[in-house]
């Protein structure tokens, strides 16, 4: 089941994890989430369950790999750019374009 079903915060929080517990920690990241989602207030806590860990991990794998790098680079946190495996790339394109926007 694919993770666009989900609500962006929690996928955020999904990606917070992987990059704090690391990347193939499925199951510590699904536990995480789960803590995390029964810690918010009664209202309004989402109406959403937790995604399982094969779920997680092909997100991981699968579709985060599959977001543009544009897109990684100017919506994510850079702490969650090193579970991409193109992490060098988007060092590298970051800073070609921040030295871009220096020079306009």
């Amino acid at each position: 089941m694919p993770l666009k079903q989900y609500s962006r915060k929690l996928i955020d929080k999904l990606l917070e994890y992987a990059a704090l517990l690391g990347r193939k920690k499925y199951l510590d990241i699904q536990k995480s989430l789960e803590e995390w989602l029964f810690s918010l207030p009664d209202e309004p806590r989402p109406m959403e369950s937790v995604p399982d860990a094969r779920t997680i991990r092909r997100f991981i794998e699968v579709e985060f790999q599959q977001y543009s790098q544009e897109a990684v680079i100017e919506q994510l946190p850079h702490s969650v750019w090193r579970l991409r495996d193109d992490y060098d790339e988007l060092l590298k394109l970051a800073e070609r374009q921040k030295s871009n926007n220096s020079t306009k």
